[in-house]
């Protein structure tokens, strides 16, 4: 930035002026005065002059460079400013508005780098809540600049900043019709104003018009982000990158598939050694024998060695989950799961999240009053709703906003705004180990997939994501990028990536190996709220506060659809296991609502070569069946099923991510969601009664 505006500096700014407004008598006497009192050697060239004068009001340019100047004088002149705006005729004031974040930006900046830290802090005290007030109206990405400005302190703190870096690498276009652009150059252009003429130039370019002012109603579908262009460039970079996204291999679904593979190949071959066959039956079995074989052989093959070390699994884990998988109901669009939903009383204001175990044994929830608390449903149903079934864990100082139980249920991880996270054992009842490391309050944590509690990962509000190990205290790896606090953190199926949501509306994922960003994720209008792969790693859906759900595709970082049914933020998103042909939703409108993951041809072509190698024909009652062989299985109650929720769409929609069936609750926001190994699916939630209007006085 330049120094201080000198007196010829002005003198020149006026000449230009009145040579731009054709003031040619004015211009005459002023070039007579610079001409009179201008030393020997410095007289204002007049090919400078007409160079400046090539730059019209057409290209947008205003002329000035910003000077440092006085800093009280810079915020006089941006409040002048921004009461000027205030002031304008309401046919032109929607169109200068626009200006004023900008310049406010820049101005703070300015402020910051002279070092007038206490001139900066007024200057933000002063206009911050005008801006707020803006955004409130929808405008996100306002929020979160002011968010990071106000964060910014020094120098240091300017180079260390992804938004300034990005306020300052480019000019943020901004279009007005011509009669607005000519009364803010008027303005701009008044001696007391020229500093702030300086800051305008320098930061913000101008596309002129011939037509009417914008209204309000116009501007109000333009989404203003000050620090996209420098995303942009992020994105490019960062999402040609190659991923690993292959499944492990030798995992105990795959042992299992191939184990009823072998057994239908066997069957087919036994059947086709039969004496009472004709040559047509026997040729069919056969064929039936060889595509089982086929198959067989074929499952693992596209998966991948791990990359870094996994401890096996136990044996008896491996056991418990094949009994689980042979439990297993397919779904599909024409066959929806089962529902169970649990309802927290009295907690509307003290539950923030919570956590179930795979086999739907115990629902956990995290307090606000720093409690963890364990909710055995087994014993609750053997001891008829008496008895000692709620265990409670205490040991955090802090609200409680995080919760996940390890693969095998045997462990739980929190997180806490105490900033630490800690692990509990189920079998002793108490707390294992403290994870100190974040900052600031810790927003979400979530267990390593790979049927193995050793790693976890966690983020906060300190801007940062983290992997850790059970067996140390320290951090693994450190995922740094995000602009804001990252409020959700999720593991690839494989365990080689993390991928991470942040209020800063972006969604990384990062590869555990090397620390670094493989991918950025960039369409969201607001904060990130949950996230969820696909079973086959190759999908993630992204949701934010605004009710937008987004399916990515990772190999090539495009959407593959997008959704805004919810009505407010949505807090949940969970896969079917096996095929994920389903995705379930929730949040914050007392709904769940399930989603066709995949098109309807490959779920009806699954559906068929599954019947078929059953002997039976695909049936539209695979629901209902579905549903029996679950609540059989003891899965959740009478009533809960499908068949009490509202149809919102056609099942069997072709259209991917299409809805298929909304849910409401009563009064119940969704909290979490979660599908069983054997494909129930179960929801929770605080019951939030209407406050009722007071009554009125006699």
């Amino acid at each position: 930035m330049a120094g201080p505006l000198r007196d010829a500096d002005v003198d020149r700014l006026v000449l230009q002026y009145l040579r731009k407004r054709n003031f040619k008598e004015a211009e005459k006497v002023l070039e007579l005065e610079i001409k009179e009192a201008a030393p020997t050697g410095e007289m204002i060239a007049q090919q400078w002059l007409g160079g400046r004068g090539g730059e019209g009001v057409e290209e947008g340019l205003l002329f000035a460079t910003a000077g440092e100047g006085d800093p009280a004088g810079l915020v006089q002149a941006f409040d002048r400013f921004a009461a000027w705006v205030d002031n304008s005729l309401d046919l032109y004031k929607p169109e200068l508005a626009r200006v004023l974040f900008p310049a406010f930006a820049h101005t703070y900046l300015n402020l910051v780098a002279m070092g007038a830290q206490a001139e900066a802090q007024t200057l933000m005290g002063e206009h911050r809540q005008r801006f707020m007030d803006i955004a409130a109206g929808g405008s996100t990405s306002r929020i979160q600049a002011l968010t990071d400005l106000a964060g910014i302190s020094s120098e240091e703190a300017i180079a260390a900043s992804r938004t300034a870096a990005a306020l300052r690498g480019q000019r943020f276009a901004i279009r007005l019709c011509r009669a607005s652009y000519e009364l803010l150059a008027q303005h701009l252009q008044l001696p007391k104003q020229l500093v702030m003429l300086g800051v305008v130039n320098e930061h913000i370019k101008f596309e002129v018009h011939d037509g009417a002012p914008a209204t309000l109603a116009e501007l109000a579908e333009v989404e203003e982000d000050l620090t996209a262009g420098a995303m942009q460039a992020d994105v490019v970079t960062i999402n040609q990158r190659s991923l690993e996204l292959q499944l492990l291999q030798g995992s105990v679904e795959d042992r299992y598939a191939q184990q009823k593979a072998e057994e239908a190949e066997e069957v087919a071959n036994q059947k086709a050694q039969a004496e009472a066959l004709t040559k047509k039956q026997r040729i069919a079995l056969q064929k039936a024998a060889a595509e089982a074989k086929s198959k067989r052989e074929n499952i693992g093959l596209d998966r991948m060695a791990p990359k870094f070390p996994l401890p096996a699994p136990a044996e008896s884990a491996e056991d418990y989950l094949m009994k689980e998988l042979a439990q297993r109901v397919p779904l599909s669009a024409e066959a929806l799961p089962s529902c169970a939903f649990f309802t927290f009383f009295n907690t509307a204001q003290s539950l923030n999240c919570v956590a179930f175990t795979s086999d739907a044994s115990i629902v956990a929830g995290g307090f606000a009053d720093s409690s963890v608390r364990l909710y055995d449903l087994q014993a609750r149903a053997a001891a008829g709703g008496a008895g000692d079934w709620v265990t409670y864990f205490s040991g955090h100082s802090g609200p409680v906003y995080g919760l996940d139980f390890s693969p095998d249920n045997e462990l739980l991880f929190s997180a806490s705004g105490d900033g630490t996270v800690r692990l509990w054992s189920r079998e002793v009842q108490a707390n294992l180990s403290v994870y100190r490391g974040h900052m600031l309050p810790v927003w979400d944590v979530s267990a390593c997939p790979y049927f193995a509690p050793f790693y976890f990962a966690s983020c906060g509000a300190d801007r940062t994501a983290r992997m850790w190990s059970t067996d140390r205290t320290q951090p693994l790896r450190l995922f740094v990028g995000h602009t804001s606090d990252v409020d959700v953190v999720r593991w690839h199926p494989n365990c080689h990536y993390i991928a991470s949501g942040s209020a800063d509306r972006t969604v990384r994922l990062w590869d555990v190996r090397t620390g670094e960003c493989a991918r950025l994720l960039v369409g969201h209008k607001d904060r990130i709220s949950s996230l969820a792969f696909s079973p086959d790693g190759t999908t993630l859906t992204t949701a934010d506060a605004s009710g937008t759900l987004i399916a990515w595709d990772l190999a090539s970082s495009r959407r593959l659809a997008t959704a805004s049914q919810h009505r407010g933020p949505v807090w949940s998103l969970a896969y079917s296991q096996g095929e994920g042909s389903l995705l379930a939703s929730g949040g914050a409108d007392h709904t769940v609502r399930i989603w066709n993951a995949k098109p309807a041809a490959a779920a009806a072509a699954a559906g068929g070569a599954v019947a078929a190698a059953a002997g039976k024909r695909p049936s539209s009652a695979g629901a209902s069946a579905a549903q029996q062989q679950q609540q059989q299985a003891g899965k959740g109650p009478p009533g809960s099923g499908a068949d009490g929720g509202a149809a919102a769409g056609a099942a069997g929609s072709s259209e991917p991510y299409g809805l298929l069936r909304t849910w409401k609750t009563k009064l119940t926001p969704v909290f979490g969601l979660r599908f069983t190994t054997r494909n129930l699916l179960l929801g929770s939630g605080a019951l939030t009664l209407p406050q009722r209007p007071p009554a009125p006085r006699t």
